[in-house]
């Protein structure tokens, strides 16, 4: 039977079963609305807070039957699927509005965006099935994994609760991530799916239900590939067995953009608590991690040039000026100092940074590593910051947008990775939600190999003490897993409010830090040799599913473009 005969017979037996065109799913859930709605509420709770994570393995097949229905009922099917899209989304990122008021206008502006891709997810994979006869099983997957890899680049990405991030407890399946990312992972979990909702209209048309046989096979494949991959130890890691000893400081201050100098002080006074009780328990620790912002304290971290002006905004003589400028530096070297001499160890730590130059003022968020004198041995700047919690779309332009926000101002992007040498290890180091963005922690490894210093350990600072507590916890700590196994690298976060952890190259929770609650935690990091062929290949399998998905739209309008204009 050809592949045009298939997908008519599909179709038809769909409307037929279902009155019309309702699809495969009957019931009360049977018109488009519910079976929409149905996958909406499954989907979420497949994720965190309630992580259902089997459901993740059926869920899409309430929004895959919309895709075999020989039409979609209603005035405006398609209204319809934004505004479920819409509610989805809404239910996902209830953890944004937690910072502040204005944070609520983030989590709309933000839902209001990803409810595109729902019906996106619908139109495109019907034109697949519908006019190119794509079989459901194979344009389904396809499609959604091209999606998350555009919603992961456009307006500076957002790939935060990918549909593989659910698979994060089945640490097995999510192996096959070394070769395609998390976009793998998804591919594997909608085929799957795309696979029960064919052979469910199959087996009511009589025919062979061979897909569902061929995606339990590829399923098979995924297990045992990870199986093989989970071996402990693996064959290939750590020829020269050595291993790095790790402290983790979590502390819990639920954050504000409030500017309050004694809570960043207090913030700074807890960690360093936090860092001596560390080392009373375990003196061998050869590197202390600290959170994100919480080295700040009553100042930011401070360079400047050789001879500082004062910005034309600020209203003070130059030699004033400088002698400011001098004292703020002078006194994070004293703090640094200070630090050192209470652990005497290494210590990585995150700050707010500011860089004086002549008229100039630039805010960085920045990773210090200091040696065990406090002399700054190494420094990265976050090159992917966040938009509308650290700057403002046109804010370089109009700076006064930030005076209707509480953010003071925009950060500077860092300029590229940088290497963070502990003895014989090199450590790569990102800050906050720069380890949710895959493409960009490959970049930076890339980076550092060819610069002649391939990473060891990948090393996340981070203070999600903006969430208080949220579901946001797991899901960023899911995003840090899952780079781990992509690069074959272990993984280290610091989080103030948690989850800091140390996960090694098969995504493994050697520790985790508690929900909202202080914790020390302390890990022996072994390097992990393995090669990843996402590394070497990147996200373009991602990015070529995206392609495919277009092209058949863009040629069906071409063609109906050229019929319009011949007056065909």
């Amino acid at each position: 039977m050809t592949t045009a005969a298939t997908v008519s017979t599909m179709a038809a037996g769909s409307a037929a079963a279902d009155g019309g065109a309702n699809g495969s799913i009957g019931g009360r859930w049977s018109s488009p609305l519910g079976r929409a709605l149905l996958g909406a509420v499954l989907m979420w709770l497949a994720f965190p807070p309630a992580q259902l994570w089997p459901l993740a393995w059926v869920a899409p097949c309430c929004w895959i039957s919309l895709i075999t229905d020989a039409r979609l009922c209603g005035r405006r099917p398609y209204r319809m699927l934004y505004v479920v899209g819409l509610f989805h989304w809404l239910l996902m990122l209830q953890w944004i509005r937690l910072p502040h008021w204005t944070a609520h206008l983030g989590w709309l502006a933000l839902s209001l965006y990803l409810a595109v891709y729902l019906p996106a997810f619908v139109v495109l994979s019907r034109v697949l099935v519908h006019r190119w006869c794509v079989p459901v099983w194979c344009a389904a997957p396809v499609v959604w994994t091209g999606l998350e890899w555009g919603r992961g680049h456009l307006l500076t990405g957002f790939s935060l609760s990918l549909l593989g991030h659910t698979q994060v407890p089945w640490l097995t399946i999510i192996q096959i991530a070394d070769l395609g990312g998390a976009y793998a992972v998804s591919f594997l979990l909608m085929l799957v799916s795309a696979a029960l909702v064919h052979a469910c209209i199959e087996t009511r048309a009589g025919r062979r239900w061979w897909p569902l046989v061929m995606a339990a096979g590829v399923g098979l494949l995924a297990w045992g590939y990870g199986a093989w991959r989970m071996q402990d130890p693996p064959a290939s890691i750590a020829e020269d067995g050595s291993r790095l000893r790790v402290g983790l400081v979590q502390c819990s201050i639920d954050t504000t953009f409030r500017e309050d100098v004694d809570e960043s002080g207090m913030a700074f006074q807890h960690c360093l608590r936090l860092s001596r009780s560390l080392l009373q328990q375990h003196p061998q620790v050869e590197l202390v991690i600290w959170p994100e912002s919480m080295f700040t304290a009553h100042w930011p971290w401070l360079t400047h040039v050789s001879a500082p002006a004062p910005p034309a905004d600020v209203e003070v003589s130059p030699d004033v000026f400088r002698e400011n400028v001098a004292t703020m530096a002078a006194e994070n070297r004293r703090k640094s100092q200070f630090v050192a001499q209470q652990l005497h160890t290494r210590f990585l730590v995150g700050t707010g940074a500011t860089h004086v130059g002549q008229g100039t003022v630039e805010q960085f968020n920045a990773a210090l590593l200091f040696d065990r004198s406090g002399e700054l041995q190494q420094r990265y700047d976050k090159m992917h910051p966040v938009m509308f919690g650290e700057y403002l779309p046109f804010g370089h332009w109009f700076p006064w947008l930030y005076r209707l926000t509480p953010i003071p101002s925009g950060l500077t992007p860092g300029k590229g990775a940088v290497g963070m040498p502990i003895g014989d290890w090199q450590l790569c180091a990102s800050i906050c939600f720069e380890n949710t963005v895959p493409h960009l922690i490959r970049r930076q490894l890339l980076e550092l190999e060819r610069a002649g210093r391939p990473a060891d350990m990948l090393v996340t600072v981070t203070n999600d003490g903006w969430f208080w507590g949220s579901s946001l916890l797991d899901l960023h700590l899911a995003c840090g897993i899952f780079r781990a196994v992509e690069h074959r690298l272990p993984l280290a976060i610091a989080a103030n409010t948690g989850f800091s952890a140390v996960v090694d190259g098969n995504g493994r929770r050697l520790v985790q830090g508690p929900r909202r609650a202080e914790a020390t935690l302390v890990a022996d990091v072994q390097r992990d040799g393995r090669w990843s062929l996402y590394r070497a290949m990147g996200d373009w399998p991602a990015g070529l599913c995206l392609l495919i998905s277009l092209a058949g739209v863009c040629h069906r309008t071409t063609q109906a473009a050229r019929r319009c204009i011949l007056g065909q």
